[in-house]
């Protein structure tokens, strides 16, 4: 058996006394140094307290950790809000319903107004989770994003045949005789497009992420 303590040696803890009890009760001394005995104790029990290191400590880091993950989310989300706003703007320019020459919009103006309210409602409950550390509010906005992925994935595969049949037309300024024009949303640039459904998708994973407490240290 290993009876291990600190001694106070000048003050500072530094070092620590083991005493080993064999079975016929004969005991030893043994003066170790403190840090050695902490870090051995500290990966074999992870969640022990790091030498150096104390309770409070260690939560205020995952704490901090946390907040800065949540601040990361905040800046993917209102990023891709931006972004999605220029495409609302372009299709709605593009989306002359008075032209008969141009193809009607493939993206349903329900679905199309609805991801934007719920992606703006989302980001001001996640503001709302990082001022008050609610994770009420954290949840609900993952729960919002979860809503606001399904309708742009649902555009999302409402565009690409869009995107296919005016890709060789591109440079073109009228369509060829006979053929209308593609619809609105066939103006939207494809790097715009592919980096909002990427920004989408990180921004979701880092705000299970920060709720779970995965990204937070052990």
């Amino acid at each position: 058996m290993l009876i291990y303590e600190n001694l106070p040696i000048f003050g500072c803890g530094a070092w620590g006394r083991a005493t080993v009890v064999d079975r016929h009760g004969r005991t030893g001394l043994t003066v170790l140094p403190d840090r050695v005995a902490l870090w051995a104790e500290y990966v074999r029990r992870p969640g022990t307290v790091p030498p150096g290191g104390d309770a409070d400590s260690g939560g205020e880091r995952d704490k901090q950790l946390r907040g800065t993950v949540g601040f990361v989310v905040l800046i993917t989300w209102f990023a891709a809000v931006l972004m999605g706003l220029f495409m609302l703007a372009v299709w709605l320019i593009e989306n002359d319903v008075t032209d008969r020459g141009v193809a009607p919009s493939r993206l349903p103006v329900v679905v199309v107004f609805t991801h934007m309210g719920l992606a703006a409602a989302g980001l001001g409950l996640w503001v709302a989770f990082l001022v008050l550390e609610r994770t009420m509010f954290a949840w609900v906005a993952i729960g919002i994003l979860g809503g606001i992925a399904v309708l742009g994935a649902t555009m999302f595969l409402r565009w690409i045949p869009v995107y296919r049949h005016t890709a060789p037309l591109t440079g073109t300024r009228q369509p060829p005789a006979g053929m209308t024009a593609a619809p609105a949303e066939g103006n939207f640039p494809v790097a715009i497009v592919a980096l909002h459904g990427l920004l989408a998708v990180c921004t979701l994973v880092l705000a299970l992420l920060t709720v779970l407490g995965v990204a937070a240290p052990e």
